[in-house]
C-alpha cells in the first residue's frame, strides 16, 4: 500500500516538473496573457435592446469593467425565436453574437469571431413574459461564457502584426 502511494506522489511531482519546464502557464492564472489582456479590455456599451444590455453585463462580470483599457470588444447580437411543437407551448430562443476586438490606439482589428447557442422555454401558464426574459438572460450568459473562452484562447496566442 505504501508503494502505491509513494508511486502516485512521485508521478504527481514528475508531472508538475514536466509541466513547469515546458513553459506551461494556466489560462486562468494571475500572470497569464489572458488575464493581463482582460485588464486592458473595454466592453462596448449596450445599444438597443435588453439582450445587448444583458450581454454587456455578463461580459463585464467575466472580464471586469475597465474604462481605461486600450482594446475595445464590439459586438452585434441576433436573436430568433421559433416554436418547437404544433401547439406552440415550447419555444426555442436562438442567439448569435458576432464580436471583434479593436485597438483603441490605432483602430486596428486584433481579432474577431462569432458564437451561437440556444435555450428553450415553455409558454404554458400566465408567466410568458417572465419566462421569455429568463430565457434571454440564460442565453446571454451562455454566449458571454463562450465569447470569454474564445477570447482567452485568442489572447493567449501571440498577436500577429
Amino acid at each position: 500500500m505504501i508503494k502505491i502511494v509513494t508511486f502516485r506522489v512521485a508521478c504527481f511531482f514528475w508531472l508538475i516538473l514536466v509541466a513547469s519546464s515546458c513553459g506551461f502557464t494556466p489560462v486562468y492564472g494571475t500572470a497569464s496573457k489572458a488575464s493581463a489582456a482582460f485588464a486592458d479590455l473595454v466592453v462596448a456599451p449596450p445599444e438597443g435592446d435588453r439582450a445587448n444590455y444583458l450581454f454587456v453585463v455578463a461580459m463585464e462580470n467575466r472580464v471586469g469593467r475597465n474604462p481605461a483599457g486600450s482594446k475595445l470588444l464590439q459586438h452585434d447580437i441576433f436573436l430568433t425565436e421559433t416554436g418547437l411543437n404544433s401547439e406552440g407551448q415550447r419555444f426555442q430562443l436562438i442567439g448569435r453574437v458576432n464580436y471583434k476586438v479593436v485597438s483603441l490606439e490605432d483602430s486596428r482589428l486584433l481579432f474577431e469571431g462569432s458564437q451561437d447557442s440556444f435555450v428553450t422555454f415553455s409558454a404554458d401558464g400566465i408567466l410568458l413574459t417572465s419566462k421569455t426574459q429568463n430565457a434571454r438572460e440564460r442565453l446571454m450568459s451562455i454566449l458571454a461564457d463562450k465569447v470569454t473562452a474564445e477570447l482567452m484562447i485568442a489572447f493567449s496566442k501571440p498577436l500577429v502584426e
